[in-house]
Protein backbone atom coordinates (compact mmCIF):
# COMPACT_ATOMS: atom_id res chain seq x y z
CA UNK A 1 0.00 0.00 0.00
CA UNK A 2 3.03 2.47 0.78
CA UNK A 3 4.72 1.59 -2.34
CA UNK A 4 1.45 2.39 -4.36
CA UNK A 5 0.86 5.57 -3.01
CA UNK A 6 4.43 6.64 -3.08
CA UNK A 7 4.42 5.45 -6.92
CA UNK A 8 1.50 7.89 -7.41
CA UNK A 9 2.97 10.56 -5.73
CA UNK A 10 5.86 10.53 -7.82
CA UNK A 11 3.66 9.79 -11.10
CA UNK A 12 2.11 13.06 -10.69
CA UNK A 13 5.07 14.47 -9.19
CA UNK A 14 7.27 13.86 -12.04
CA UNK A 15 5.59 16.23 -15.01
CA UNK A 16 5.18 19.21 -12.27
CA UNK A 17 9.07 18.82 -12.05
CA UNK A 18 9.52 18.96 -15.50
CA UNK A 19 7.15 21.82 -16.53
CA UNK A 20 9.09 24.29 -13.93
CA UNK A 21 12.25 23.15 -15.28
CA UNK A 22 10.98 24.09 -19.21
CA UNK A 23 10.23 27.25 -18.42
CA UNK A 24 13.68 27.98 -17.26
CA UNK A 25 15.51 27.27 -20.36
CA UNK A 26 12.46 27.89 -23.46
CA UNK A 27 9.77 31.42 -23.53
CA UNK A 28 6.89 28.60 -22.77
CA UNK A 29 6.13 25.47 -21.65
CA UNK A 30 4.43 24.73 -25.04
CA UNK A 31 6.60 26.18 -27.08
CA UNK A 32 7.83 24.23 -29.62
CA UNK A 33 11.50 23.29 -29.99
CA UNK A 34 13.61 19.98 -30.50
CA UNK A 35 13.12 19.11 -26.56
CA UNK A 36 9.38 19.83 -25.54
CA UNK A 37 8.53 17.92 -28.63
CA UNK A 38 10.45 15.10 -27.53
CA UNK A 39 9.22 15.13 -23.75
CA UNK A 40 6.09 15.63 -25.22
CA UNK A 41 6.07 12.17 -27.00
CA UNK A 42 7.73 10.67 -23.85
CA UNK A 43 4.79 11.66 -21.42
CA UNK A 44 2.65 9.75 -24.24
CA UNK A 45 4.13 6.37 -25.02
CA UNK A 46 6.60 6.13 -21.99
CA UNK A 47 5.37 7.78 -18.92
CA UNK A 48 1.55 8.30 -19.16
CA UNK A 49 0.63 4.43 -18.77
CA UNK A 50 2.44 3.46 -15.96
CA UNK A 51 -0.06 3.39 -14.20
CA UNK A 52 -1.80 1.02 -16.49
CA UNK A 53 0.24 -1.37 -16.45
CA UNK A 54 1.03 -1.00 -12.58
CA UNK A 55 -2.25 -2.08 -11.30
CA UNK A 56 -2.54 -4.22 -13.73
CA UNK A 57 -5.37 -2.88 -15.94
CA UNK A 58 -4.38 -3.31 -19.60
CA UNK A 59 -6.01 -6.47 -20.65
CA UNK A 60 -3.73 -6.92 -23.48
CA UNK A 61 -0.57 -6.56 -21.18
CA UNK A 62 -1.97 -8.31 -17.66
CA UNK A 63 -0.32 -11.74 -19.34
CA UNK A 64 2.87 -10.07 -20.19
CA UNK A 65 3.73 -7.48 -17.25
CA UNK A 66 2.85 -8.99 -14.05
CA UNK A 67 6.42 -7.83 -11.93
CA UNK A 68 5.73 -4.75 -9.99
CA UNK A 69 9.37 -4.72 -9.37
CA UNK A 70 10.65 -4.59 -12.44
CA UNK A 71 7.66 -1.95 -13.30
CA UNK A 72 8.82 0.03 -10.98
CA UNK A 73 12.54 0.20 -11.96
CA UNK A 74 11.60 0.84 -15.17
CA UNK A 75 8.97 3.82 -14.04
CA UNK A 76 11.94 5.42 -11.89
CA UNK A 77 14.49 4.90 -15.09
CA UNK A 78 11.83 6.69 -17.02
CA UNK A 79 11.62 9.85 -14.86
CA UNK A 80 15.05 10.01 -13.69
CA UNK A 81 16.54 9.64 -17.49
CA UNK A 82 13.40 12.51 -18.35
CA UNK A 83 14.53 15.07 -15.83
CA UNK A 84 18.16 14.39 -16.86
CA UNK A 85 17.41 15.25 -20.25
CA UNK A 86 15.79 18.58 -19.18
CA UNK A 87 18.90 19.34 -16.92
CA UNK A 88 21.10 18.97 -19.96
CA UNK A 89 19.51 21.29 -21.32
CA UNK A 90 19.36 23.68 -18.51
CA UNK A 91 23.41 23.43 -18.82
CA UNK A 92 23.28 24.21 -22.26
CA UNK A 93 21.45 26.90 -21.60
CA UNK A 94 23.57 28.50 -19.26
CA UNK A 95 27.03 28.02 -21.58
CA UNK A 96 24.78 28.87 -24.80
CA UNK A 97 21.75 31.01 -23.92
CA UNK A 98 17.92 30.56 -23.81
CA UNK A 99 15.36 29.80 -26.41
CA UNK A 100 13.56 32.82 -28.24
CA UNK A 101 10.70 32.96 -30.00
CA UNK A 102 10.53 32.24 -33.49
CA UNK A 103 10.16 34.90 -35.73
CA UNK A 104 8.89 33.78 -39.37
CA UNK A 105 9.97 35.54 -42.35
CA UNK A 106 7.39 35.42 -45.43
CA UNK A 107 9.07 35.22 -48.71
CA UNK A 108 8.11 37.30 -51.78
CA UNK A 109 6.52 35.90 -54.56
CA UNK A 110 9.76 35.17 -56.71
CA UNK A 111 10.69 33.58 -53.98
CA UNK A 112 7.82 30.75 -53.21
CA UNK A 113 7.75 30.37 -56.87
CA UNK A 114 11.66 29.29 -57.05
CA UNK A 115 10.88 26.93 -54.13
CA UNK A 116 7.50 25.33 -55.53
CA UNK A 117 9.54 24.68 -58.87
CA UNK A 118 12.59 22.85 -56.17
CA UNK A 119 10.51 20.91 -54.24
CA UNK A 120 8.39 20.07 -57.40
CA UNK A 121 11.63 18.26 -58.52
CA UNK A 122 12.20 16.28 -55.06
CA UNK A 123 8.38 15.43 -55.16
CA UNK A 124 8.56 13.75 -58.89
CA UNK A 125 11.22 11.92 -57.69
CA UNK A 126 10.19 10.72 -54.56
CA UNK A 127 6.94 10.08 -56.59
CA UNK A 128 9.56 7.82 -59.11
CA UNK A 129 11.45 6.26 -56.22
CA UNK A 130 7.78 5.02 -54.55
CA UNK A 131 6.94 3.38 -58.26
CA UNK A 132 10.15 1.37 -58.62
CA UNK A 133 9.55 0.60 -54.78
CA UNK A 134 6.48 -0.96 -55.79
CA UNK A 135 7.51 -2.76 -58.43
CA UNK A 136 9.79 -4.29 -56.56
CA UNK A 137 7.79 -5.46 -53.99
CA UNK A 138 4.70 -5.83 -56.11
CA UNK A 139 1.54 -3.76 -55.89
CA UNK A 140 -0.38 -6.36 -54.43
CA UNK A 141 2.02 -7.42 -51.20
CA UNK A 142 1.32 -4.17 -50.26
CA UNK A 143 0.60 -3.97 -46.38
CA UNK A 144 -1.68 -1.13 -46.31
CA UNK A 145 -3.70 -2.34 -49.77
CA UNK A 146 -3.93 -5.62 -48.36
CA UNK A 147 -5.17 -4.22 -45.39
CA UNK A 148 -7.75 -2.02 -47.08
CA UNK A 149 -9.00 -4.66 -48.78
CA UNK A 150 -7.87 -3.44 -52.35
CA UNK A 151 -6.03 -6.74 -52.58
CA UNK A 152 -5.93 -9.99 -51.25
CA UNK A 153 -2.75 -11.94 -49.66
CA UNK A 154 -2.76 -15.84 -48.20
CA UNK A 155 0.59 -13.73 -45.90
CA UNK A 156 -0.64 -11.97 -43.17
CA UNK A 157 -0.54 -8.14 -42.47
CA UNK A 158 2.85 -8.54 -40.04
CA UNK A 159 4.42 -10.83 -42.86
CA UNK A 160 3.68 -8.23 -45.38
CA UNK A 161 5.06 -5.53 -43.44
CA UNK A 162 8.27 -7.49 -42.37
CA UNK A 163 8.98 -7.80 -46.04
CA UNK A 164 8.22 -3.88 -46.51
CA UNK A 165 10.56 -2.82 -43.95
CA UNK A 166 12.91 -5.41 -41.56
CA UNK A 167 13.23 -7.66 -44.70
CA UNK A 168 13.07 -6.01 -47.64
CA UNK A 169 15.16 -7.34 -50.11
CA UNK A 170 17.28 -4.32 -51.46
CA UNK A 171 18.32 -0.55 -50.29
CA UNK A 172 15.70 0.41 -48.24
CA UNK A 173 17.65 3.34 -46.79
CA UNK A 174 17.14 5.01 -50.20
CA UNK A 175 13.80 4.20 -50.61
CA UNK A 176 13.00 5.43 -47.05
CA UNK A 177 14.99 8.81 -47.72
CA UNK A 178 13.16 9.34 -50.75
CA UNK A 179 9.26 8.13 -49.85
CA UNK A 180 9.34 9.37 -46.26
CA UNK A 181 12.07 11.08 -45.49
CA UNK A 182 12.31 14.03 -48.46
CA UNK A 183 8.42 13.71 -49.00
CA UNK A 184 7.62 14.99 -45.67
CA UNK A 185 10.13 17.97 -45.56
CA UNK A 186 9.30 19.25 -48.94
CA UNK A 187 5.21 18.66 -47.94
CA UNK A 188 5.37 20.94 -44.68
CA UNK A 189 7.19 23.51 -46.97
CA UNK A 190 4.38 23.69 -49.14
CA UNK A 191 2.22 24.52 -46.04
CA UNK A 192 4.59 26.83 -44.68
CA UNK A 193 4.42 29.03 -48.31
CA UNK A 194 2.11 31.71 -47.80
CA UNK A 195 -0.74 30.54 -51.28
CA UNK A 196 -0.98 34.41 -51.92
CA UNK A 197 2.54 34.18 -53.19
CA UNK A 198 1.82 31.49 -55.75
CA UNK A 199 -0.89 29.83 -57.50
CA UNK A 200 1.31 26.72 -57.72
CA UNK A 201 1.02 26.01 -53.89
CA UNK A 202 -2.59 24.82 -52.94
CA UNK A 203 -2.35 22.05 -56.20
CA UNK A 204 1.03 21.06 -54.64
CA UNK A 205 0.06 20.73 -51.30
CA UNK A 206 -3.37 19.18 -51.96
CA UNK A 207 -1.27 16.40 -53.97
CA UNK A 208 1.67 16.35 -51.53
CA UNK A 209 -0.14 15.98 -48.56
CA UNK A 210 -2.28 12.67 -50.14
CA UNK A 211 0.55 10.94 -51.74
CA UNK A 212 2.85 12.01 -48.43
CA UNK A 213 -0.06 10.10 -46.31
CA UNK A 214 -0.30 6.58 -48.88
CA UNK A 215 3.52 6.07 -48.01
CA UNK A 216 3.18 6.44 -44.63
CA UNK A 217 0.06 4.55 -44.08
CA UNK A 218 1.43 1.78 -46.98
CA UNK A 219 3.41 -0.18 -44.68
CA UNK A 220 0.57 -0.61 -42.48
CA UNK A 221 1.47 1.17 -38.91
CA UNK A 222 -0.54 3.52 -37.13
CA UNK A 223 2.20 5.50 -35.68
CA UNK A 224 3.44 7.48 -38.81
CA UNK A 225 0.15 8.88 -39.93
CA UNK A 226 0.48 11.07 -36.77
CA UNK A 227 3.37 12.96 -37.99
CA UNK A 228 1.59 14.62 -40.72
CA UNK A 229 -0.51 16.21 -38.35
CA UNK A 230 1.63 17.05 -35.87
CA UNK A 231 3.94 18.81 -38.05
CA UNK A 232 1.42 20.98 -39.87
CA UNK A 233 0.34 22.03 -36.46
CA UNK A 234 3.84 23.01 -35.62
CA UNK A 235 4.04 24.61 -38.44
CA UNK A 236 0.59 26.56 -38.03
CA UNK A 237 2.51 27.73 -34.60
CA UNK A 238 5.86 29.14 -36.32
CA UNK A 239 4.18 30.89 -38.56
CA UNK A 240 1.24 32.64 -36.78
CA UNK A 241 2.48 31.97 -33.37
CA UNK A 242 6.32 32.72 -33.05
CA UNK A 243 5.97 28.72 -32.42
CA UNK A 244 3.73 28.41 -28.98
CA UNK A 245 1.17 25.58 -29.48
CA UNK A 246 -2.45 26.48 -29.53
CA UNK A 247 -4.04 24.61 -26.78
CA UNK A 248 -7.89 25.01 -28.57
CA UNK A 249 -6.36 23.50 -31.46
CA UNK A 250 -4.66 20.55 -29.77
CA UNK A 251 -7.80 20.14 -27.80
CA UNK A 252 -9.68 20.07 -30.83
CA UNK A 253 -7.28 17.98 -33.11
CA UNK A 254 -6.43 15.36 -30.93
CA UNK A 255 -9.70 14.21 -30.90
CA UNK A 256 -9.99 13.61 -34.55
CA UNK A 257 -6.15 12.08 -34.99
CA UNK A 258 -7.73 9.52 -31.94
CA UNK A 259 -10.52 8.82 -34.44
CA UNK A 260 -8.56 8.20 -37.19
CA UNK A 261 -6.02 6.49 -35.09
CA UNK A 262 -9.01 3.78 -34.36
CA UNK A 263 -9.55 3.65 -37.39
CA UNK A 264 -6.63 2.34 -39.24
CA UNK A 265 -5.90 0.25 -36.54
CA UNK A 266 -9.08 -1.91 -37.04
CA UNK A 267 -8.28 -2.03 -40.45
CA UNK A 268 -5.03 -3.33 -39.89
CA UNK A 269 -5.35 -5.63 -37.33
CA UNK A 270 -8.37 -8.06 -36.31
CA UNK A 271 -10.46 -6.32 -33.92
CA UNK A 272 -14.44 -6.47 -35.20
CA UNK A 273 -15.43 -3.28 -33.64
CA UNK A 274 -14.87 0.54 -32.97
CA UNK A 275 -14.94 0.22 -29.62
CA UNK A 276 -12.39 -2.78 -29.39
CA UNK A 277 -9.91 -1.02 -31.71
CA UNK A 278 -10.34 1.57 -29.84
CA UNK A 279 -9.20 0.10 -26.42
CA UNK A 280 -6.28 -1.35 -28.78
CA UNK A 281 -4.94 2.10 -29.60
CA UNK A 282 -4.86 2.84 -26.16
CA UNK A 283 -2.92 -0.29 -25.11
CA UNK A 284 -0.63 -0.02 -27.65
CA UNK A 285 -0.24 3.49 -27.22
CA UNK A 286 0.11 4.35 -23.72
CA UNK A 287 1.44 0.31 -22.79
CA UNK A 288 2.70 -0.84 -25.50
CA UNK A 289 6.28 0.92 -25.24
CA UNK A 290 6.62 0.57 -21.38
CA UNK A 291 5.93 -3.78 -22.31
CA UNK A 292 9.37 -3.27 -24.64
CA UNK A 293 11.11 -1.38 -21.47
CA UNK A 294 10.38 -4.36 -19.50
CA UNK A 295 11.10 -7.12 -21.20
CA UNK A 296 15.07 -5.09 -22.20
CA UNK A 297 14.84 -5.20 -18.05
CA UNK A 298 14.56 -8.43 -17.92
CA UNK A 299 16.72 -9.34 -20.70
CA UNK A 300 19.04 -7.34 -19.32
CA UNK A 301 21.92 -8.41 -17.46
CA UNK A 302 19.62 -12.08 -16.47
CA UNK A 303 19.80 -13.16 -20.11
CA UNK A 304 22.83 -11.30 -21.67
CA UNK A 305 25.62 -9.02 -20.53
CA UNK A 306 26.13 -5.62 -20.72
CA UNK A 307 26.29 -4.80 -24.70
CA UNK A 308 29.23 -2.39 -24.21
CA UNK A 309 28.35 -0.54 -27.63
CA UNK A 310 27.71 -3.29 -29.51
CA UNK A 311 24.42 -2.09 -30.55
CA UNK A 312 25.92 1.07 -32.13
CA UNK A 313 26.45 2.18 -35.76
CA UNK A 314 30.01 0.77 -37.36
CA UNK A 315 30.10 2.49 -40.79
CA UNK A 316 32.53 0.70 -43.28
CA UNK A 317 33.79 -1.85 -40.39
CA UNK A 318 35.91 1.03 -38.71
CA UNK A 319 35.63 -0.40 -35.36
CA UNK A 320 36.79 -4.07 -34.18
CA UNK A 321 33.28 -5.27 -33.63
CA UNK A 322 30.17 -6.55 -35.55
CA UNK A 323 27.51 -4.37 -34.65
CA UNK A 324 24.16 -6.34 -33.21
CA UNK A 325 20.64 -5.52 -34.40
CA UNK A 326 19.68 -5.76 -30.59
CA UNK A 327 16.21 -4.92 -31.56
CA UNK A 328 15.44 -7.76 -33.97
CA UNK A 329 16.94 -10.49 -31.58
CA UNK A 330 15.16 -9.15 -28.36
CA UNK A 331 11.79 -9.70 -30.68
CA UNK A 332 12.78 -12.85 -31.90
CA UNK A 333 13.86 -14.26 -27.87
CA UNK A 334 10.36 -12.43 -26.85
CA UNK A 335 8.04 -13.83 -29.61
CA UNK A 336 9.47 -16.69 -31.19
CA UNK A 337 6.42 -18.07 -32.94
CA UNK A 338 6.98 -14.85 -35.27
CA UNK A 339 10.31 -15.60 -35.89
CA UNK A 340 10.00 -19.49 -36.98
CA UNK A 341 7.33 -18.12 -39.54
CA UNK A 342 10.33 -15.99 -41.22
CA UNK A 343 8.47 -12.38 -39.54
CA UNK A 344 11.76 -10.18 -39.03
CA UNK A 345 9.59 -8.38 -36.26
CA UNK A 346 11.12 -5.37 -34.53
CA UNK A 347 10.97 -3.97 -30.49
CA UNK A 348 12.52 -0.35 -30.07
CA UNK A 349 12.11 1.42 -26.90
CA UNK A 350 13.18 4.58 -25.69
CA UNK A 351 15.89 6.07 -26.16
CA UNK A 352 17.41 5.10 -22.21
CA UNK A 353 17.08 1.60 -22.60
CA UNK A 354 19.92 0.78 -25.38
CA UNK A 355 21.97 3.25 -23.05
CA UNK A 356 20.95 0.59 -19.94
CA UNK A 357 21.09 -2.36 -22.33
CA UNK A 358 25.00 -1.17 -23.31
CA UNK A 359 26.33 0.24 -19.87
CA UNK A 360 23.48 0.03 -16.96
CA UNK A 361 22.49 3.26 -14.86
CA UNK A 362 25.91 4.90 -16.17
CA UNK A 363 25.02 4.55 -19.61
CA UNK A 364 21.69 6.15 -18.49
CA UNK A 365 22.54 9.07 -16.61
CA UNK A 366 25.30 10.12 -19.08
CA UNK A 367 23.52 9.80 -22.74
CA UNK A 368 20.21 11.35 -21.17
CA UNK A 369 21.90 14.29 -19.86
CA UNK A 370 23.97 14.43 -23.18
CA UNK A 371 20.76 14.16 -25.36
CA UNK A 372 19.18 16.65 -23.71
CA UNK A 373 22.17 19.02 -23.90
CA UNK A 374 22.58 18.53 -27.53
CA UNK A 375 18.93 19.12 -28.27
CA UNK A 376 19.28 22.63 -26.75
CA UNK A 377 22.16 23.55 -28.70
CA UNK A 378 20.80 22.55 -31.61
CA UNK A 379 18.07 24.48 -31.49
CA UNK A 380 19.40 27.32 -30.79
CA UNK A 381 21.71 26.87 -34.15
CA UNK A 382 18.66 26.77 -36.12
CA UNK A 383 17.16 29.58 -34.37
CA UNK A 384 20.43 31.22 -35.72
CA UNK A 385 18.88 31.09 -39.50
CA UNK A 386 16.71 33.10 -41.25
CA UNK A 387 13.37 31.83 -39.70
CA UNK A 388 12.02 31.23 -43.58
CA UNK A 389 9.35 28.66 -44.87
CA UNK A 390 12.29 26.35 -45.56
CA UNK A 391 14.13 26.63 -42.35
CA UNK A 392 10.73 26.25 -40.09
CA UNK A 393 10.11 23.80 -42.66
CA UNK A 394 13.15 21.75 -41.62
CA UNK A 395 13.14 22.77 -37.94
CA UNK A 396 10.04 21.07 -37.58
CA UNK A 397 10.91 17.93 -39.87
CA UNK A 398 14.00 18.29 -37.36
CA UNK A 399 11.56 17.37 -33.91
CA UNK A 400 9.69 15.31 -35.61
CA UNK A 401 12.94 13.14 -36.32
CA UNK A 402 13.98 13.47 -32.94
CA UNK A 403 10.64 12.63 -31.49
CA UNK A 404 11.22 8.71 -31.97
CA UNK A 405 13.59 8.92 -29.21
CA UNK A 406 10.26 8.22 -27.36
CA UNK A 407 10.89 4.86 -29.04
CA UNK A 408 13.37 4.23 -30.84
CA UNK A 409 17.62 3.69 -29.66
CA UNK A 410 19.30 6.71 -29.76
CA UNK A 411 22.72 5.42 -31.62
CA UNK A 412 20.15 5.37 -34.74
CA UNK A 413 20.92 8.90 -34.54
CA UNK A 414 24.71 9.18 -33.79
CA UNK A 415 25.32 8.09 -37.84
CA UNK A 416 22.30 9.18 -39.81
CA UNK A 417 22.19 9.72 -42.82
CA UNK A 418 18.89 9.97 -43.36
CA UNK A 419 19.22 13.48 -40.98
CA UNK A 420 22.90 14.33 -43.31
CA UNK A 421 21.59 13.81 -46.58
CA UNK A 422 17.68 16.31 -45.41
CA UNK A 423 20.19 18.46 -44.02
CA UNK A 424 21.97 18.44 -47.48
CA UNK A 425 18.59 19.22 -48.79
CA UNK A 426 17.48 21.83 -46.68
CA UNK A 427 21.28 23.85 -47.57
CA UNK A 428 20.71 23.12 -51.52
CA UNK A 429 17.33 24.89 -51.65
CA UNK A 430 18.04 27.46 -48.72
CA UNK A 431 20.92 28.39 -51.35
CA UNK A 432 18.53 28.62 -54.71
CA UNK A 433 15.92 30.71 -53.18
CA UNK A 434 18.14 33.32 -51.94
CA UNK A 435 20.51 32.95 -54.31
CA UNK A 436 23.34 31.53 -53.10
CA UNK A 437 23.10 33.31 -49.63
CA UNK A 438 22.50 31.62 -46.52
CA UNK A 439 21.07 33.81 -43.91
CA UNK A 440 22.52 33.30 -39.80
CA UNK A 441 22.84 35.69 -37.29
Amino acid sequence: MVTDFIFIVLWISFPIFWISLLKICQPKVLYVSLLSTLIFFILIFSYLGFPIVYFQLDEFRTGEIQDQQIIMEAFLYSGASTSLLIFGALFSSIIFGRLKLWKFKEFSANQSQNTVLFISVIFLSSCYMLYMYISQIGITQIAGLVAFGFFESDSSINFLRSNMTNSFEGSYFFYRLMIEELLLFVTLISFALNPKRSALIWPFRILAFFVCMFTLLMSAQKAPIMEIFFGLIMIFSLKQLSGVLPSKLILLSSPIILVLLVLFYQTFTEFDSFLSAFAGVLSRTFTGPIEAIYVYLIYFPEYSDFLHGASFPNPRGIFPYEPITITQEIMAWYNPDEAKLGIVGSMPAIYWVEAYANFGLGGVILVSFSIGFLLHALNLILLGFKNDPISSSFFVWLALFYKDLSQTFFSDYIYSGHLFLTFFVFIIITLIVNKGKIYFR
